[in-house]
């Protein structure tokens, strides 16, 4: 009886685990979905005017100057 009990108050404590694993979960889900949503509503990259309009940077929109960011 007693090791029942025991196993019994081990697997109690897993289930708490992942009671609280699901919950984390379900919110990262949900940031997940509101920024899918939010994405939806951003310009193409087509569409966006230029960053900066020195001449070294002049006609790279915004991922053009991360990428050339990055390579620094």
């Amino acid at each position: 009886v007693s090791k029942l009990k025991k196993r019994m108050s081990t697997l109690e404590g897993e289930l708490k685990l992942v009671k609280e694993e699901v919950v984390a979960l379900g919110g990262e889900k949900t940031k997940m979905e509101d920024f899918v949503r939010s994405s939806r509503q951003w310009p193409l990259v087509e569409e966006r005017p230029p960053v900066c309009t020195s001449d070294e940077l002049a006609g790279l929109d915004q991922v053009a100057l991360i990428a050339e960011i990055y390579e620094l």
